[in-house]
């Protein structure tokens, strides 16, 4: 007998004769979770964004950026933390389309910049917008 088909008798041995599987009929789940008010916690939705819409034109985000979103007392507040921007308002329309805003600023002003211009974090920002967005 293999060590397996031991084991396997070896629980057997432990099962009650009377005993017998009861399935619920029903099985209940709880109320459905609202992700901006959950208790002792600040919820956090997550969403891509592929297009920022800006006054007669459009930046492309390729890849899709990653957008969080939050409602703190009252507040909604937009950020991405790898592009250091970061956007607030009194609904989640208002605080993404100030995120958008950000964006759209410092797109221009990183792509108005020369690399000799900027050193350190201003320079990753500087390469990271010029790869992710193109304007449409």
């Amino acid at each position: 007998m293999t060590s397996l088909a031991l084991e396997c008798e070896d629980l057997s041995a432990t099962i009650p004769e009377n005993y017998r599987l009861v399935w619920p009929r029903k099985i209940e789940t709880g109320e459905e979770v609202n992700a901006f008010t959950r208790i002792g916690e600040v919820a956090k939705l997550n969403i891509p964004v592929w297009e920022i819409p800006a006054k007669g034109r459009s930046l492309l985000a390729k890849p899709a950026i990653g957008v969080r979103i939050w409602s703190e007392e009252g507040f909604y507040f937009a950020e991405n933390d790898q592009l250091v921007i970061y956007g607030s308002g009194s609904s989640r329309g208002e605080a993404l389309a100030d995120f958008y805003t950000h964006i759209v600023h410092f797109y221009d002003y990183y792509r108005n910049l020369k690399d000799g211009q900027v050193i350190g974090e201003a320079a990753r920002l500087k390469h990271l917008f010029s790869e992710v967005f193109t304007e449409e």
